[in-house]
C-alpha cells in the first residue's frame, strides 16, 4: 500500500463504513460487457452542478460512444475520440471511465490508469471529481487510498486491487515508464504538443489490453494533433480507432438556435439555453466574439490564428481557392512582397497578381534552414517537417537560409495550399 497523505482514511474509519449486502447494479448475472459498462456508469452519483444529488444518465451521443468502445471484441478497440462543444458533461464521462476501469467492471489487477491534462491545474479538476465520487459511495471509499498531495488513488481491496489511478499533465513528467491499462487526456485541443499523446499511445504496447480515450472540443485548425486523430479515424482506415464527432456544418449559420441546438446535446438539460444564446447574440454583435463562438460552442475548426482575431472564420474562407498558376507567366503585372531571414525565421516570397474580374491572386513560397528543422520544431511547436513534405515549406540545405539558394529556385515545388483574395 502507498504512504498515506491528506484524504486517506484510517482502519478505524474504515472499518465503521457501512458494509455492502447487495450486489451492484453490474454485477448481476449473465450481463454483457457493454451493459457492464453502462450499468457502472449510470450508478455514479452527480457530485456538482445543476444536477447534484442525482444519478449520471448517458445522453444519446455517449451511449452511441461506449457502444462503440465496448460493445465490440476487447482488443479490438484501441482509441476513442469523443468530441463535441463544451458544456456538455464531457468532464462527467471522463471521470465515470477512469473510476469504471480503476476499480469497476473494466478493472485488472494492478491496473495503471492515467488522466492526462494540459497543465497541472485542469489535471486536479478531474481528480477533485474522482475524490468526490469516491467520498459519495462508501463501499469505493472503503476500497480506495487517496493521497491528495499526489494526485492518485490506489485500490487496496475488492475487484482491481492492487490498481492506480494518477493525473498527469503536460508541464509535469511526460508518461516515460508507465504501462496503462486505460489513460484519458482531456481537452486534448488545448496542448502545445503532442509529446504526452505520443508517450501514451506509445506505452500502451506494454499490455495486452489498454484502451486510450481522448475526450475534447476541436482543435483550431487541421494541424493540430487532435485533429490529425479525428481526420485519421473518419477514414475508418484503421478499425482499432473509433471517432464521435459533432461539429456545426461550416456553411451553417452560426447563430442560428436550430443549429446551436443541434450540437449540444444537453442544451435546456444542464446547459442553460439562455447563457449559450446570449453568447451568440454577442457574437454576432461583436466579430472579435465569433472564433470563440463557433470552436467553443459549435466544435468547428477555426482558420489558423483566427484567435489573434485577424480576420473572422467566414472572410477566411472566402480567399479558399485554387489558384491558375499560369496567372503569374502570362505577361500580366506581377508583384511580390520579399521577407528575409537568417537561422531562425522563415524566408518568405509572396507574388500577388489581378485577374480580369479584379481578384487579387496570391502565390506564397517559404523557405527554411534544413539542418536545424527538428530543433525548432520543438522550441516553435511548428510541424515544419509535415509542411516539408507537404510541399508548403521548402527546406534549404544547412543551418541557414542561402539567399543564393533562394534566388535560384524559382520553380522549385510550390505550396499545396494558395490563397486567393476577392477585393
Amino acid at each position: 500500500m502507498g504512504l498515506a497523505g491528506p484524504g486517506a482514511l484510517t482502519r478505524k474509519q474504515r472499518a465503521a463504513l457501512p458494509k455492502r449486502t447487495t450486489k451492484f447494479p453490474w454485477e448481476k448475472p449473465k450481463l454483457s460487457r457493454l451493459a457492464k459498462v453502462i450499468a457502472f456508469l449510470e450508478f455514479l452519483p452527480i457530485t456538482k452542478g445543476k444536477l447534484s444529488g442525482r444519478k449520471l444518465k448517458l445522453l444519446p451521443a455517449q451511449r452511441e460512444f461506449i457502444e462503440a468502445l465496448y460493445g465490440r471484441s476487447c482488443d479490438q478497440v484501441r482509441i476513442g475520440i469523443f468530441s463535441e462543444p463544451r458544456g456538455n458533461g464531457k468532464t462527467g464521462l471522463i471521470t465515470g471511465l477512469v473510476l469504471c476501469h480503476l476499480l469497476g467492471p473494466e478493472a485488472e489487477m494492478r491496473g495503471e490508469c492515467y488522466s492526462a491534462a494540459i497543465d497541472r491545474q485542469q489535471a486536479a479538476l478531474i481528480f477533485d471529481e474522482l475524490e468526490a465520487i469516491i467520498r459519495a459511495v462508501p463501499q469505493f471509499q472503503a476500497r480506495t487510498n487517496i493521497r491528495r498531495w499526489h494526485k492518485s488513488i490506489e485500490v487496496i481491496d475488492g475487484h482491481g486491487i492492487g490498481s492506480k489511478y494518477e493525473a498527469l499533465s503536460a508541464d509535469a513528467r511526460r508518461a516515460h515508464g508507465l504501462a496503462p491499462s486505460f489513460w484519458t487526456y482531456d481537452e486534448l485541443a488545448q496542448a502545445k504538443d503532442r509529446v504526452l499523446l505520443d508517450n501514451l499511445q506509445t506505452a500502451m504496447g506494454k499490455r495486452k489490453r489498454s484502451l486510450g480515450v481522448v475526450i475534447s472540443t476541436q482543435a483550431a485548425d487541421s494541424d493540430h494533433p487532435l485533429s490529425q486523430l479525428i481526420d485519421d479515424a473518419q477514414t475508418n482506415a484503421d478499425a482499432s480507432i473509433v471517432v464521435h464527432l459533432l461539429s456545426a456544418p461550416a456553411d451553417a449559420d452560426p447563430f442560428d438556435p436550430d443549429v446551436i441546438r443541434a450540437v449540444n446535446p444537453a442544451f435546456g438539460k444542464f446547459l442553460d439555453e439562455a447563457d449559450v444564446l446570449a453568447e451568440a447574440e454577442r457574437a454576432r454583435r461583436m466579430p472579435s466574439f465569433e472564433s470563440a463562438f463557433r470552436n467553443l460552442r459549435l466544435n468547428q475548426r477555426i482558420a489558423p490564428h483566427a484567435r489573434d482575431q485577424l480576420m473572422t472564420p467566414t472572410v477566411w474562407q472566402l480567399g479558399d481557392a485554387p489558384i491558375n498558376e499560369a496567372m503569374f507567366g502570362d505577361g500580366r503585372p506581377v508583384f511580390g512582397g520579399l521577407d528575409l531571414s537568417s537561422t531562425i525565421d522563415l524566408t518568405a516570397l509572396v507574388l500577388a497578381a489581378e485577374d480580369n474580374d479584379g481578384n487579387v491572386h496570391l502565390l506564397p513560397r517559404a523557405w527554411t534552414p534544413g539542418d536545424t528543422l527538428s530543433e525548432r520544431m520543438l522550441n516553435d511547436r511548428a510541424q515544419y517537417d509535415a509542411w516539408v513534405r507537404a510541399g508548403q515549406l521548402i527546406a534549404v540545405p544547412g543551418k541557414a537560409i542561402d539567399y543564393d539558394w533562394v534566388a535560384t529556385a524559382r520553380r522549385r515545388k510550390a505550396p499545396a495550399r494558395r490563397r486567393k483574395v476577392s477585393r
